[in-house]
Parts: structure tokens; C-alpha cells; sequence
């Protein structure tokens, strides 16, 4: 097993970021995020095969949480970082044609928790 969105960069322990994975792949990916197709991929598995791996292994899904956090980190990096394609591939991150160019590094971090403190219906400044 593996975590799609590394949990070094997300501690998500839920059935939506993991995926089966050979050995050797999950030691050569690490601790690296994979492109987005693996991990689009991941996330639009059947909800009905997710929830009933759940029930199985009583490990909640977490759906929603890993696709905000996917989406605040892939919008969120920078041109150049090495996402993992494959055993012994990388391809460097290109910027998100809708990313707002102009914002601090910090946007979509606040974006995501501020979205998530409005559904828990708390505030967070966060400076």
C-alpha cells in the first residue's frame, strides 16, 4: 500500500489516498508527489468500491478531505518540482493555467483552511 498524496506533505490515513502499489514503485516514489493524472486517477475511483473498502477495514475514506488537500497542493507548487511519473521517472511541475500568477505562496494554504474553518464553521486568521 501506498499513500497517493505523500502523508509527509499530508497526513491523510484515509481509503482515498491509498492505492496498491509494488514495492519497488512505493520505495522509489517516496515521500514524492506523483503527477496529478496518478493522482486524479486515484481520487475518481468508484465512491461505492471506496466506501465498501472502508466498511471492510474500518478505515474511513476521507474523500473530500484528500481532494481539497490535492488541489491545494498542486496549485500551490512551483514550476520545477519533480513530481514522480513512474520507477525511476520524474517530470518537473508546470504552473496551473488557473492559478493566479501575482499570489503570495501562502494563498491556497489560507484558501483551504479558511474554506475549511467556513464548513466547520469557525474562523482562523491566518495573519
Amino acid at each position: 500500500m501506498d499513500h497517493v498524496i505523500p502523508f509527509s506533505k499530508v497526513p491523510l490515513d484515509g481509503i482515498a489516498n491509498y492505492v496498491a502499489a509494488d514495492a519497488r514503485c512505493n520505495l522509489d516514489k517516496s515521500a514524492t508527489l506523483p503527477i496529478r493524472e496518478h493522482t486524479d486517477r486515484a481520487l475518481a475511483r468508484d465512491k461505492t468500491d471506496l466506501a465498501s473498502i472502508s466498511e471492510h477495514t474500518r478505515v474511513p475514506v476521507l474523500l473530500t478531505r484528500t481532494q481539497k488537500a490535492s488541489a491545494g497542493i498542486y496549485n500551490g507548487l512551483p514550476p520545477g518540482v519533480p513530481l514522480w511519473v513512474g520507477r525511476g521517472s520524474y517530470s518537473p511541475s508546470a504552473p496551473e493555467p488557473h492559478v493566479q500568477k501575482n499570489a503570495s505562496p501562502n494563498t491556497h494554504f489560507s484558501m483551504y483552511f479558511s474554506a475549511h474553518a467556513n464548513q466547520k464553521n469557525q474562523s482562523v486568521n491566518l495573519g
